[in-house]
């Protein structure tokens, strides 16, 4: 473009030089026509020159929209594969506790070489576990659905807090799961989805693998967030390790390979929140989860709590 737009000056200043003048009468007549012919000219090439930058800049707008949209299409499925990964990794976490129930339980009636003296309870504990594992996989099919899974709202914190402790205690009721609420002002309020409370939920978990005595969760409020400390007497995690977790597979403990975590950290990280890992005095993990707070929930809201137990 600028190329030729040099081009065009260099001719039009060497034509003011060099140029044979046109064999015209010299009357004023000649002189009115001949101007009136150029001043058309020059409008029908300054009109051809607009619409030809009109349907350019109209191409380059459809391109760009077009652009825009199919980066909204791809953000819009990897907010649909990264919300599923979650809740899976969640359902995977939530059905791990009845399973291993289920495998001792079968494993000593196996063993037996005739029915034991208890083997209705035994088989009230199966179905039980075989209820749950049901209840989980139906959670996950029905949140799979594409509207629903993508949808935030706001919830009181409060209530969301103390509904994820509720759901985990009826998970894993063998964990001593301890809560502190600092934060006084009860219109505290969270945006949340379908993938926050299962992104939390695993946090939960691998507290609890790693110390299945107790686990803390130490929750205050700082600069606009939600600090959330989960707590474990674990062995810890090494220096090398902490930096690799949330960023690719890794090996944390035998059978794991740090996904869960990945998959957590980006969920929260997706609704503008963050993950840390570090040292707990007197050993073991913390991990703190950092949620950006409203000032507000709607009323619509204040039921999360039973909602998120009745899930469980």
């Amino acid at each position: 473009g600028w190329t030729l737009a040099a081009v065009c000056v260099m001719c039009f200043s060497l034509l003011q030089i060099f140029y044979v003048p046109l064999p015209l009468p010299n009357t004023p007549a000649a002189h009115a026509g001949l101007d009136e012919m150029v001043r058309w000219v020059v409008y029908v090439m300054l009109a051809g020159l607009v619409l030809w930058f009109a349907l350019r800049l109209n191409e380059l707008r459809g391109s760009h929209y077009r652009h825009i949209e199919a980066e909204a299409e791809e953000s819009a499925r990897e907010r649909y594969l990264l919300g599923l990964a979650t809740l899976a990794a969640g359902t995977a976490h939530e059905m791990s506790t009845p399973l291993s129930t289920m495998s001792v339980v079968v494993g000593d009636l196996r063993r037996s070489k005739q029915p034991p003296a208890d083997w209705k309870e035994h088989i009230d504990l199966l179905w039980q576990q075989l209820q749950l594992c049901r209840h989980s996989l139906s959670g996950l099919a029905r949140a799979s659905d594409l509207e629903q899974l993508g949808k935030a709202h706001v919830v009181p914190a409060r209530a969301f807090v103390e509904g994820l402790a509720a759901r985990f205690r009826l998970l894993r009721p063998e964990v001593a799961l301890g809560l502190h609420y600092t934060p006084d002002d009860e219109a505290l309020a969270l945006r949340v989805d379908l993938t926050l409370e299962q992104a939390l939920l695993s946090l939960v978990n691998n507290a609890a693998d790693a110390s299945p005595e107790v686990v803390e969760l130490r929750v205050g409020a700082a600069g606009g967030m939600l600090v959330i400390d989960i707590l474990d007497r674990g062995p810890g995690i090494s220096p090398q390790l902490r930096e690799r977790l949330g960023r690719g597979p890794v090996g944390s403990r035998p059978g794991g390979h740090g996904l869960g975590l990945l998959i957590a950290n980006s969920a929260i990280e997706r609704l503008g929140g963050s993950v840390q890992l570090s040292d707990r005095d007197g050993g073991g993990t913390c991990a703190r989860v950092e949620l950006p707070l409203h000032a507000a929930a709607p009323a619509a809201g204040r039921d999360y709590q039973g909602a998120s137990v009745a899930a469980a």
